[in-house]
């Protein structure tokens, strides 16, 4: 049987380089029925944006990227009593391994995982015995909602040359600088150290 597409948790892409895993879908998953459908996705274009115009190899467009979450149910405040995120211990069930490696293990070079749930459950997946092998790198980075980017622990509160972030009163540019230093930490991991902006500072 084929994977189902789309659903509020995965959406099948074309480019097998790179793929991405959030927590869950929320509200606007369901309601749209595609994974990153709110404020999320729209982090996730400006982030994608910024590595293509850094001119980073393999970089898929939005359409071309293959979606998926940590836990493939729906969760959200007003539905779960205020539970937002999946247990650990629920997306490293078998079950739900299982059915994450249908969904991204044949990605060839970097699972992108966003937030604490996608890299629990993406470390699960290359550590867990019994789970089919996987070829790519994990690649770590805060959850790209707005919460996730200005939350204290993302560590996002200086831009890539070591500028406060909060010294801008236009919110769409401190949103920006913020992926930014997302971008940056991200080819870090990468080892595509030749595609950081010069002048970035090391702590980025």
């Amino acid at each position: 049987m084929g994977i189902p597409n789309n659903t509020p948790h995965f959406e099948q892409g074309s480019n097998n380089d790179l793929a991405i895993v959030f927590s869950c879908p929320g509200w606007f998953e369901q309601f749209h029925v595609r994974p990153a459908a709110g404020e999320t996705g729209r982090n996730l274009e400006i982030l994608l944006e910024i590595l293509q115009s850094w001119q980073v190899p393999d970089v898929p467009s939005r359409a071309e990227l293959t979606i998926s979450n940590a836990w493939d149910q729906v969760i959200y405040e007003e539905a779960d009593s205020g539970r937002t995120l999946p247990e650990d211990n629920w997306v490293v069930r078998p079950e739900n391994l299982e059915r994450l490696w249908r969904e991204v293990g044949t990605t060839r070079k970097w699972l992108i995982c966003s937030g604490a749930s996608a890299q629990t459950a993406g470390n699960a997946l290359l550590s867990t015995p019994g789970t089919p092998t996987m070829s790519c790198k994990i690649i770590e980075i805060p959850h790209l909602s707005n919460q996730g980017l200005n939350t204290r622990s993302a560590l996002l509160n200086k831009d890539l040359f070591g500028n406060s972030v909060a010294a801008n009163k236009q919110s769409h540019v401190r949103k920006r600088r913020r992926l930014e230093v997302v971008a940056v930490r991200m080819l870090r991991q990468m080892g595509l150290y030749g595609y950081i902006p010069l002048g970035a500072i090391e702590s980025t």
